[in-house]
Parts: structure tokens; C-alpha cells; sequence
């Protein structure tokens, strides 16, 4: 038998054409919490591609800074945008957000770099196929002009030390 992994789940391969199939073992999903609806500060720690049912896409993964999960983690929410960037595409209202103003046309950004940054995530919750209560992230705003201020000189900070 050959263990393999193929998009996140286990299979064990037979090499036993008379079993019937492969077993596989289903892996829980961790990491992504249930939170109140609302809104939240969070910062930016992930922007993974994807495929979706709509073509290429990014899953923005947020760190809610102002909730704790039971055990007292911090909580991480994520939501999908297309990869498509227009003024008009919610990519470029959550990347204006994250900068903390609009690009400009033709602007080319490195979204690497938005990793770090922090911004108000709207949370809304939906019920999945399975029933399964999610979390997910609808909305990206600036935080409040007075919080920006602070947390970008506590960013100049880090980068100096």
C-alpha cells in the first residue's frame, strides 16, 4: 500500500485490484472559527490561489484581533474574492482598504506585501451544504483613521529594531 496526498486528503492506494477502491480518510478542518456577525479588526496573514466554480480566485485569510475562540486563540475568517482586479471588483476594494486608499489605473501591486496589514473585516455567517455553520469575511474597510495611525507607527517601529 502507497500513502498519498492529493488537495489535502490522505489516500491509501491498493495494490490490491480486487479491493474495490481506495480508502481515504477524511481530515478536520482546523484553524477557521465561528464568530459573531459583525465588525472586526483583523490583520492580513495569507492570500492563498484557488480554484473555484467561478474561475481563478484568492481565499484572504484574516487574524481577528478584537475576539478570542473558546480555548483562547485568536480566531482566523477568511473570504473569497475573484482574481479579477477592477475598480469596480471587491479584490480592489479589500487591497484599497488594506493600503488605506484606492490604486491607481495601471498600478501594479505585490500582494505579498499586503501581508501584515490591518483593516475592519465584515463577518457574516452562512450555513454550508453538510449544515456546518461558517464564518466568512463579506467585506474589507480601513480601519478608523485614528487606529491606522497606530498601527502604522507601530509597524515603523518593528522595522527599525
Amino acid at each position: 500500500m502507497e500513502e498519498v496526498e492529493e488537495n489535502g486528503v490522505n489516500t491509501r492506494e491498493h495494490e490490491n485490484e480486487t479491493s474495490g477502491g481506495r480508502i481515504v480518510r477524511v481530515q478536520e478542518v482546523i484553524g477557521f472559527s465561528l464568530l459573531d456577525e459583525g465588525m472586526y479588526e483583523a490583520e492580513l496573514v495569507e492570500i492563498r490561489d484557488i480554484q473555484t466554480q467561478f474561475g481563478a480566485s484568492w481565499r484572504w485569510i484574516f487574524r481577528v484581533l478584537d475576539a478570542e475562540t473558546e480555548n483562547g486563540d485568536t480566531p482566523l475568517v477568511s473570504g473569497v474574492t475573484s482574481q479579477r482586479l477592477s475598480t469596480r471588483s471587491k479584490a480592489y476594494a479589500w487591497i484599497s482598504a488594506l493600503l488605506g486608499r484606492n490604486l491607481k489605473g495601471g498600478e501594479t501591486i505585490d500582494l505579498d506585501t499586503l501581508v501584515g496589514k490591518k483593516a475592519q473585516v465584515e463577518i457574516r455567517n452562512r450555513r454550508m451544504r453538510d449544515g456546518t455553520e461558517v464564518s466568512n469575511v463579506v467585506d474589507v474597510k480601513p480601519l478608523p483613521r485614528r487606529k491606522a495611525r497606530r498601527a502604522k507607527k507601530k509597524s515603523e517601529e518593528e522595522e527599525s529594531e
